[in-house]
């Protein structure tokens, strides 16, 4: 395997299951040398996206519900976009926006949720790979290590 540095920007609001992906991808691919941007929000993403504050990504692993923004009393506006779509869509947005942007549209992307993907339409998830939470961890392994050692161009 390979110990060039691999980017990978997760988009995640639980803390939690943040670390848990990080920790679980670092020992099991413990092969690559791993480094992750994370974004907790949607607004997080679309500053870091409008900012290149992504760098050079490798891969994007992303939640499919997603809070605006941290709540707060000097919270960002919403954009019309999300107020329309709400929370429920939003990793959809980030993922659209990650293929529509000229230096992340290579990225491959692996959309990780609880929500059954029956329950998105094949717009929803066409450019990216789906990969149920309430599935074994070892199937995101494999997903990150597939695209990972190959010059997959999104799905």
């Amino acid at each position: 395997m390979s110990k060039t540095p691999k980017q990978i920007l997760l988009i995640e609001d639980n803390h939690l299951e943040a670390g848990e992906v990080q920790e679980r991808l670092k020992l099991d691919l413990s092969g690559f040398e791993l480094s992750f941007t994370v974004c907790a929000t949607e607004q997080e993403f679309r500053e870091k996206l409008a900012g290149s504050g992504l760098g050079s990504l490798d891969l994007a692993i992303i939640d499919i519900i997603l809070p605006w923004a941290a709540l707060a009393p000097d919270m960002p506006p919403m954009p019309a976009d999300v107020k329309e779509g709400g929370n429920a869509r939003a990793g959809i947005r980030c993922k659209k926006m990650l293929l529509e942007n000229e230096a992340t549209k290579a990225v491959p992307i692996i959309l990780y949720s609880y929500l059954d993907e029956g329950a998105l339409s094949a717009p929803e998830v066409d450019g990216a790979k789906f990969v149920s939470k309430m599935s074994d961890p070892a199937e995101l392994v494999a997903e990150v290590r597939k695209r990972l050692t190959s010059d997959l161009s999104p799905i």
